[in-house]
């Protein structure tokens, strides 16, 4: 359930949300007017201190003389009221009253001075004393100090008042100032502010506007934006565009390959599966057919089963492959022995013989007949046995069904290699499909004498299987002869995956051949 207001507060937020230009104008500005009124702030309270100072210092010193002269001028004994006289020579801001009678030159004017600095005057004991405060709003400077002429019985208490208006109008003038030059320098930062953001953007925007490009499938310029730090973003974005490129490149071929593997596969299973049944519609009426048609029937069910069995178990050990969870179970495998149960295995199976056994070919279908095995010195080499057993078994099924006899199968070694050979004196594969053999569920139907009922998946589990075990398998030509070499390595070797090798190890030549 929506929360009502939700949607317009979420589009005020981004409307409010400021871009980088702003930003920096407003960052430089506020610098700006911050280190500005600081440094106004700074200077105006300076600035007051040592006038308001200047002025205290110049007043006390003129009190203090004019009260010096003043006393020193009155006559020894008092007459009348002589005291009185002497204030015209103070300022008109003045009071002299008589303590503790009260009697004073300016009435007006003491009754409007505060009655602590009053007292605080009156016994001060001939020190002076002063205030800055306000007298009727307006800023003033009090001065006062105890004086004993001696013309009165009593002492006399003297204040003068000084204005200090032509200071504060000077502060206030600075003052005035002080907010201009913030604001000047404000509208400056400001100003410094756009040219920055207008530099550092322009990049920034270039990239928007090239990072736009390739999301509509134009290819993105790599030239230089004008910021070193945007084009570093800008390499590390075409790098990631080229990543995403080859990662969609692959997902689509993957995408592709599995298609076709399941267009295949579907074939695949399609012509055993329509014979399966035609055989069944045989076996169905049981009555009706004779013994040779239910004969025919049942080998025909047979031979579409294992059919159905190799292709299955085919396609579980590539899909294992595949998935990176294809495992190899190393032993000591003693060559000869295996060559000749692989070979007889096959034989069998082009024979026509039911039952499968750890060499039957991946292709399936009946074959040619005759296969020689020539095994020199004992070779032991440590491998997986059952996948040698089903690469040599393909080799010999491919050399059965495609080539011509005799069909020969050698070995040799060195010090860090075994090499096995199946040679056959079929026309072979054309030059230009020797590597495309290698792929799975590809078929040369006019090459090599095809009989049409292999699945094209021999060679390709021939070669993963060679390739897992650190070795490989290649096709090739020896003279009027056909080449399938198989090298592995004498001891276990790692998987590789790298570019083929080549046919070059050759085959014996045998009178009952064609040369």
């Amino acid at each position: 359930m929506a929360v009502p207001g939700s949607a317009g507060t979420a589009r005020g937020t981004r409307r409010r949300r400021l871009g980088i230009r702003a930003r920096i104008v407003i960052a430089v500005t506020a610098v700006g007017i911050l280190a500005a009124s600081v440094t106004a702030a700074v200077l105006l309270i300076s600035t007051r201190q040592i006038v308001l100072e200047s002025r205290q210092n110049s007043i006390l010193s003129t009190f203090s003389d004019q009260i010096d002269r003043s006393v020193a001028e009155l006559p020894n004994e008092a007459s009348g009221n002589p005291w009185a006289l002497q204030t015209g020579r103070l300022p008109d801001t003045t009071v002299v009253w008589v303590r503790p009678d009260g009697q004073n030159t300016n009435e007006a004017l003491r009754d409007r001075l505060p009655e602590a600095f009053l007292d605080e005057v009156g016994a001060s004991q001939g020190d002076m004393r002063y205030l800055r405060t306000t007298l009727d709003g307006r800023p003033v400077f009090m001065v006062g100090q105890l004086i004993d002429p001696p013309s009165s019985a009593v002492p006399l208490a003297v204040v003068s008042v000084y204005p200090l208006g032509g200071q504060v109008a000077e502060l206030e003038a600075l003052l005035t100032a002080g907010v201009v030059i913030t604001l000047v320098v404000g509208v400056a930062g400001g100003g410094v502010g756009l040219l920055v953001g207008r530099r550092i953007s322009r990049p920034l925007t270039l990239l928007r506007s090239r990072v736009g490009a390739v999301g509509e499938g134009v290819p993105m310029p790599s030239g230089s934006t004008g910021s070193p730090d945007v084009d570093e973003v800008q390499t590390e974005f075409l790098a990631a565009a080229a990543r995403l490129d080859a990662s969609n490149a692959r997902l689509a071929e993957q995408e592709a390959r599995a298609r076709q593997l399941v267009a295949d596969v579907s074939h695949e299973l399609r012509t055993p599966l329509t014979s399966m049944l035609a055989y069944s519609e045989i076996l169905d009426d049981v009555e009706r057919a004779d013994p040779e048609e239910l004969a025919l029937a049942a080998h025909g069910t047979a031979a579409g089963v294992r059919r159905l069995t190799v292709l299955t178990e085919a396609l579980l050990d590539m899909s294992r492959r595949d998935a990176g969870m294809a495992r190899t179970e190393l032993t000591d495998v003693a060559l000869g022995p295996l060559l000749a149960d692989v070979v007889a295995a096959a034989e069998r199976a082009a024979g026509g013989g039911s039952g499968t056994t750890a060499g039957t070919s991946a292709d399936g279908g009946p074959a040619s007949r005759g296969v020689t095995v020539e095994v020199g010195e004992p070779i032991v080499l440590r491998t997986d046995e059952r996948r040698l057993a089903a690469i040599v078994a393909n080799l010999v099924a491919n050399a059965l069904r495609h080539g011509r006899p005799p069909v020969v199968v050698s070995t040799s070694r060195d010090e860090t290699t075994v090499t096995v050979t199946v040679c056959d004196a079929g026309d072979g594969v054309p030059a230009e499909h020797a590597e495309r053999v290698f792929e799975r569920f590809v078929r040369l139907d006019t090459a090599r004498g095809s009989t049409g009922e292999s699945n094209g998946l021999g060679l390709a589990i021939a070669r993963e299987n060679a390739r897992q075990l650190g070795g490989d398998v290649v096709l090739g030509r020896d003279g009027e002869l056909t080449v399938a070499v198989l090298t592995l390595p004498v001891g276990p070797g790692p998987s590789r995956g790298g570019a083929p090798g080549r046919a070059d190890v050759p085959c014996d030549r045998h009178d009952d051949g064609p040369r």
